[in-house]
């Protein structure tokens, strides 16, 4: 299972992610906690995000299964919190940084972890929230298709070409 370090606002202003970025900001992260969310459970990954701030007066609406978010002190910044996280791991080849900080990215590299950049992640964000044969809504599934035509059609394209089948077969 794979351990995925996410630059919080760097991805967020990845862009693609939101359809409307006018959303006030507790929103734009609670709906990226979500998104994260989706991705931990059909990948069984586990989800570290980082916000720079300390979350005063944040109230993420859910609790995430699998996503842990992380608020940087006052004092700190997020670029910092993930570079420690980093040089923390137990195990960094099992961990992916997101992030298309060039810092970050010079870090987690030099440590052993892999990197997705910000807009690559975005795009396999936005590819697993779009509904596919598999997940789409009860009734919109997709209609396979028929090339038989009914005795009904077939006699309107008959007339539309202004030819029977008779006529076809005298042809003949």
């Amino acid at each position: 299972m794979a351990h995925y370090l996410i630059d919080g606002y760097n991805l967020l202003h990845t862009g693609g992610i939101l359809e409307d970025s006018a959303r006030p900001l507790e929103e734009q992260r609670n709906h990226l906690c979500q998104c994260l969310q989706q991705f931990a459970r059909k990948g069984r990954h586990r989800v570290t995000v980082v916000f720079d701030g300390q979350g005063k007066g944040l109230q993420l609406k859910c609790s995430y299964r699998n996503v842990s978010v992380l608020f940087s002190p006052t004092h700190r910044e997020a670029d910092e919190v993930i570079q420690h996280h980093i040089r923390q791991a137990k195990d960094p080849a099992m961990l992916v940084v997101v992030s298309s900080d060039r810092e970050i990215t010079h870090t987690a590299r030099a440590h052993g972890a892999r990197v997705l950049t910000s807009p690559a992640f975005a795009r396999s964000l936005h590819t697993l929230s779009r509904p596919t044969a598999g997940n789409q809504p009860p009734g919109e599934e997709k209609k396979k298709y028929d090339p038989t035509l009914s005795a009904a059609e077939l006699q309107e394209w008959l007339k539309l070409f202004n030819s029977s089948p008779d006529e076809e077969d005298k042809r003949e």
